[in-house]
């Protein structure tokens, strides 16, 4: 794959990000945030590397712009669902889904830690 090629595999997946973060903005309850939502960011993140050589001025842009609001949804829903589990019993379904929350968060500890260890 070429440079070209890898810049617009990053760029559509930014696109796709940006679109789930508009519609996860525009819904009022956001409870279990959308699953595309966390398969984008986690790929993103987990995928940085490959996808767009480093650049420390585009890393810092994305994180504040796009990857911010993104993690602070993918934490608070995390929460939440702690939250619920301590009250009650999860299903198998609210189980899995806090495993994926957990997945997410430990992804962008990676991450961040690796590109912005100030932020940590």
């Amino acid at each position: 794959m070429n440079q070209t090629d890898i810049y617009a595999v990053y760029n559509n997946m930014l696109s796709l990000l940006k679109d789930e973060l508009v519609i996860s903005q525009n819904t009022k309850d956001n409870s279990r945030i959308s699953y595309r939502l966390r398969n984008i960011f986690t790929f993103m993140l987990d995928h940085y590397d490959k996808l767009v050589n480093p650049n420390k001025e585009l890393i810092e842009t994305h994180m504040s712009k796009y990857y911010k609001h993104a993690l602070e949804l993918v934490n608070t829903e995390y929460n939440t669902l702690c939250m619920k589990k301590a009250e009650t019993k999860s299903t198998t379904d609210e189980q899995k889904t806090l495993d994926d929350y957990k997945k997410s968060i430990d992804c962008v500890k990676r991450f961040t830690d690796k590109y912005c260890p100030s932020r940590t």
